[in-house]
C-alpha cells in the first residue's frame, strides 16, 4: 500500500516536472532553456516578466544555496553579492504574489521564507567581520550602519547571552506567533478573536521575556535605542496633536468627514444640505474630475528635478518585456549619472493587491544599480485613448510612494543588501514621503496638476478667480480630512507604545478593556464595538511584518517633514545663484541612506526640536 502511494506521488511529481521542462521549451524555442529568473538575477539588463513562473524558483534558490556554500564569508561584498541575490529572489516572489491571481506563488515565497542560504559557521564569520569593520578608519562614513548590522545580529541571535538557549528557544516561538498574525484574515469570528487574543498575550510575554534577558525594562525600550524619537517625546507629541485635533473631529460639523480607509473604519456621517463643507466637497469632486495620470506625472518630473536635480526618463518596452502590458519603466537620472530604474504598475486587476506599495527588487552592490517597483491599483481607462483619471488622494499617494522610490535609488552604500542601506531608520522611513504630500497644500500644486492635465477652456472655470476660489475650497477639505487622520494616528501610536511598555499581561485589565480604555481618550469619535481586536490586530500584524512599535512614525515624521517643508519653501525662495534647496534634500536625506544623522537633518534645515507647530500651521487645525 505505501509503496504503491509512493510511486504515485512519484509519477505525479515526474510529470510535473516534464510538464513544466515542456513549458519552457515551448517558450524559448530551445531543448535546453534557461530558467528566467536565474537569468535576471544575472544579467544587469533584464527585466521581470511573465516568462518567470513559480516553478522557477527552486532551481533559482537551489542555485544561490550553491553559490553560497563556496564563496569565502570573510569576503564581505562577495556576501552582499550572493544575499543580495536571494533578496531579489524573495522579492520578485513577493511582487508576483501581489499584482497576480497565480496562487503558486504565495507558495514559492513560502519556500524562500523557509530556507536560509549561509550556515551558521558563515554567518559567524560574516559577524566577525563586520566586528572587525567596527575599528577600521577606512570605513568610517559606514560606522553607524555597521554598528547596526553587529547589534542585530547579537540581539537575533542572543550571542553572548549567558541564558542563550531559552533566548533561541523564544524567538523560535515568537516566529510562529507572528507567522499567525500575517495570516489572520481582517475580519474575525468570535472564535478566531478568541484564540488571536491568547497569541497576543503570549507575543507580549516573550518579547518582553527577551528584552529582559537583553538587558532592558520593557520592549518599546529595546526597539528605541536605535530611534531618532525616544518615548517620552513620542507620547508628548500625541498629547500637542490630541490637544488640537479632538475639539475639531468631535465637532457635528465634521462627524461625516472621511477618513483615509487604511487609518480608519469611521462611519460617514450624513450632512446638512446648508453645510459649508459639503459645498466644498462638491467643488473639490468637480476639480478633481480633471486630474489625469499623465498630468500628475508631468508634475513629479518637474518637482523632482526642482527639489532634487533629478530627471524622470521614460524607456518605451516591448510587447511582453514584463510581467503586465501596463508595466512602465522609468530611470532616475541627473545631469552626471544614472541613479536606478523603477517599474510603474499602475492599474487594477484581477487578482492584484489593492494596497499601494513601493519595494526594491534589485539593491545596489559594486556592479549592479537598484532597481524598484512602484504598485498602484488605478481604475484603467475603458479605452487606449483615454486619459487615467486621479483622485486627490491618488495624487497624494503617487506623491508619497515616488519619495521611497528616491530612497531606495538614491542611498549610495555599496553593501545594499548586507547593511540596509537604502532603508532609514522607521522613524525617519516616512520624512520624504510626508515631505511630498505636504505639497498638495499648496494652491500652486492644484493649478498646475490642473493645467498639466487639460487644457484650462476644458475645466470649465470662467475667470481666474473663481478657480482660486475652487482651489482653497478643496484645500480646506483636505485640512478637515487631515484632522481625522491625525487622530487615528494618535490613537494608534499611542495604543502600541503603551502596550509594548507598560500594559501588564498579569494585571487585572484585559487586552480588550486596555483598547477600548484608550480608544475613549485618545478616539472618541470612532470607538471601535466593545469586541472588535481590529485596531490590536492592525498593530501585532506591523509588528510581525517587520515593522516594530513603528505605528508612531507617521505622525513624527508628519511634524518633523512639516518643519522641513516650511524650511525648504523659505531655501528656495530665497535663491540667488543655483538651487542650494537640491545639494540639502540629497546630501542630508536622500543619499546617506541608513547612514543619515538624525541631528544634522535637524541642523541643516535649523529645526530646534520636533514639534507638531508647523505641521498644525500648514492645515490649519
Amino acid at each position: 500500500m505505501i509503496l504503491n502511494q509512493t510511486r504515485t506521488v512519484a509519477r505525479k511529481t515526474q510529470h510535473r516536472v516534464i510538464s513544466h521542462y515542456l513549458q519552457d521549451v515551448w517558450r524559448t524555442g530551445s531543448w535546453s532553456p534557461t530558467n528566467p529568473l536565474l537569468k535576471w538575477l544575472e544579467d544587469n539588463h533584464a527585466l521581470p516578466s511573465s516568462a518567470m513562473q513559480p516553478y522557477h524558483v527552486s532551481s533559482a534558490l537551489a542555485h544561490i544555496q550553491q553559490e553560497a556554500a563556496v564563496m569565502d564569508p570573510s569576503q564581505l561584498h562577495q556576501v552582499d553579492a550572493v544575499q543580495g541575490k536571494f533578496d531579489a529572489l524573495q522579492q520578485i516572489a513577493s511582487l508576483f504574489w501581489l499584482t497576480s491571481s497565480n496562487p503558486k506563488w504565495r507558495e514559492a515565497l513560502e519556500t524562500i521564507h523557509k530556507n536560509r542560504i549561509f550556515s551558521k559557521e558563515q554567518e559567524q564569520v560574516i559577524y566577525t567581520s563586520f566586528q572587525k569593520l567596527t575599528t577600521d578608519e577606512e570605513e568610517e562614513e559606514e560606522h553607524r550602519a555597521v554598528h547596526r548590522w553587529v547589534r542585530e545580529y547579537e540581539q537575533r541571535t542572543g550571542e553572548h547571552l549567558s541564558h542563550r538557549e531559552e533566548y533561541q528557544m523564544l524567538c523560535e516561538a515568537l516566529e510562529e506567533l507572528e507567522a499567525k498574525f500575517q495570516a489572520a484574515p481582517k475580519t474575525l469570528t468570535p472564535a478566531q478573536s478568541q484564540q488571536t487574543m491568547g497569541d497576543m498575550y503570549n507575543y507580549l510575554g516573550i518579547q518582553g521575556r527577551l528584552a529582559e534577558l537583553l538587558g532592558y525594562q520593557h520592549y518599546a525600550e529595546r526597539i528605541f535605542e536605535n530611534r531618532m524619537a525616544n518615548i517620552e517625546q513620542v507620547h508628548k507629541l500625541h498629547e500637542q496633536v490630541a490637544a488640537a485635533v479632538l475639539p475639531i473631529v468631535t465637532k457635528g460639523l465634521t462627524q461625516y468627514a472621511a477618513l483615509d480607509d487604511y487609518l480608519s473604519s469611521t462611519k460617514k456621517h450624513p450632512a446638512h444640505e446648508d453645510d459649508p463643507l459639503r459645498k466644498d466637497k462638491a467643488i473639490m469632486l468637480r476639480l478633481e474630475h480633471h486630474v489625469t495620470l499623465e498630468g500628475t506625472l508631468e508634475f513629479i518630473k518637474k518637482l523632482s528635478s526642482e527639489l532634487f536635480g533629478f530627471s524622470l526618463v521614460e524607456e518605451e518596452l516591448v510587447a511582453g518585456a514584463t510581467w503586465d502590458k501596463d508595466v512602465r519603466l522609468f530611470h532616475v537620472m541627473d545631469d552626471q549619472r544614472k541613479f536606478g530604474s523603477f517599474l510603474f504598475d499602475p492599474y487594477d486587476r484581477s487578482g492584484k493587491s489593492s494596497q499601494p506599495f513601493t519595494a526594491s527588487l534589485i539593491n545596489r552592490s559594486v556592479d549592479r544599480l537598484p532597481l524598484a517597483v512602484l504598485s498602484m491599483a488605478l481604475e484603467p481607462p475603458a479605452w487606449d485613448t483615454e486619459s487615467t483619471p486621479m483622485t486627490w488622494q491618488h495624487v497624494e499617494t503617487l506623491l508619497h510612494e515616488m519619495a521611497h522610490v528616491y530612497h531606495l535609488l538614491s542611498a549610495q552604500s555599496v553593501m545594499g543588501t548586507l547593511l540596509d542601506a537604502q532603508h532609514l531608520t522607521l522613524d525617519l522611513s516616512e520624512l520624504l514621503p510626508k515631505y511630498m504630500e505636504h505639497w498638495m497644500t499648496e494652491p500652486s500644486t492644484i493649478y498646475t496638476l490642473l493645467m498639466l492635465s487639460k487644457p484650462s477652456q476644458e475645466i470649465g472655470f470662467e475667470n481666474e478667480e473663481e478657480m482660486k476660489e475652487a482651489i482653497e475650497a478643496a484645500i480646506r477639505v483636505r485640512s478637515n480630512d487631515k484632522a481625522f487622520q491625525l487622530a487615528q494616528l494618535c490613537f494608534f501610536g499611542e495604543l502600541e507604545l503603551s502596550l509594548f511598555s507598560s500594559f501588564d499581561i498579569r494585571g487585572d485589565e484585559l487586552l480588550i478593556h486596555f483598547q477600548n480604555r484608550l480608544a475613549e481618550k485618545w478616539s472618541p469619535h470612532d470607538l471601535p464595538d466593545k469586541r472588535d481586536i481590529t485596531p490590536l490586530l492592525r498593530i501585532f500584524r506591523e509588528n510581525a511584518d517587520g515593522r516594530p512599535v513603528a505605528w508612531y512614525r507617521y505622525l513624527w515624521c508628519d511634524a518633523l517633514s512639516a518643519s522641513v517643508f516650511q524650511r525648504s519653501k523659505d531655501i528656495y525662495a530665497s535663491k540667488e545663484d543655483g538651487n542650494p534647496l537640491r545639494e540639502m534634500m540629497r546630501k542630508t536625506i536622500l543619499e546617506p541612506g541608513i547612514m543619515i544623522e538624525p541631528a544634522e537633518v535637524l541642523s541643516v534645515f535649523g529645526i530646534d526640536e520636533v514639534s507638531p507647530d508647523a505641521l498644525l500651521k500648514l492645515y490649519n487645525l
